[in-house]
This record gives structure tokens, sequence and C-alpha cells, in this order.
């Protein structure tokens, strides 16, 4: 499963490590991408390959791992949409996000193209914000605007 990690604007991001699941956490060192810091990280994939953050841009990136624990490369447009944070499944080819008071979803062809405009999920209420999507991309996990933490299944 993907990692979600909350937003965060005025502080660097730091990863830990650990060897075992019993252990403590290692303080870590910061994430970086090409060299500098990033500060609204939204995702981490499920290998710790690819990393996915809204830049101050408001368009999502993405940067694949080329060094050691937290440590990325060149920086690429993850999705042609803006001012959204989204959540991508776990195989990396759907992203899901709020646009224009409507759920979105859109999927891609390949990791290593940016996501096209989404496609309106019907039924969802308005400002609903996706939190999570499992592994499989059939359930997803959002905050509705009533503050409630809600599922919905593909097919329902």
């Amino acid at each position: 499963d993907l990692h979600s990690f909350p937003t965060r604007r005025s502080s660097d991001l730091e990863p830990g490590t650990r060897a075992l699941t019993g252990q403590v956490f290692d303080v870590g060192g910061l994430i970086t991408v090409q060299g500098g810091t990033i500060d609204n990280l939204v995702q981490i994939s499920a290998d710790g390959q690819t990393i996915y953050w809204r830049h101050t841009d408001n368009h999502l990136r993405s940067a694949h791992r080329n060094g050691g624990y937290g440590q990325f490369g060149t920086a690429m447009a993850a999705s042609v949409a803006t001012g959204m944070i989204g959540r991508v499944s776990g195989d990396e080819m759907s992203l899901y996000y709020m646009s224009g008071g409507t759920m979105r979803r859109s999927t891609r062809t390949s990791t290593t193209t940016p996501f096209p405009l989404g496609q309106v999920i019907a039924g969802f209420p308005a400002a609903s914000d996706p939190l999570f999507v499992t592994s499989d991309d059939c359930i997803l996990y959002y905050l509705a605007a009533d503050g409630s933490l809600r599922t919905a299944r593909r097919g329902d």
C-alpha cells in the first residue's frame, strides 16, 4: 500500500528507519528532491521508490529514488490537474482527487507519464478529500465535508 504523510508547509520532512518492527525509529535525515527539500508531501509509493507532492505551482509532482533512503532525483510533472492533493493507487496508475467540487479519477498508461485530467466519479459529496485507496484500487477512503470518514467501493 502507498504510505500517506500529513501535509506540512513550514518545516522539513525527515524519514525514519528501523531494522525490525519492534525497534524504535531513528531520527532520520531530510527527504530531498534534486538536493532540495519539499514541504507538501502527499505520498510515497509502496516500494518506496517514488515520492509524490504538491509543488508550489499547485501541480502534483513526482520523483524517483536515486540514492540513499530519502534521496530522490529529478522532479517531473505527475498530473496536468492543478490545485489538488490526491491519492495515487498502489500500482501508481490511478489518481483520485477533488476538482471543482467533484471527485475525479485519472488513469494513465505508464508510471513515466503524467496523469491526464480525471473523469468525474458520480455520487461523492462536494468538498470530499480522498485519503487512501486500497492496493487493489477498489476501495477509496475519503473525508466528507461534514468531517466524517467514509468509504466508497467500486461497483457500489
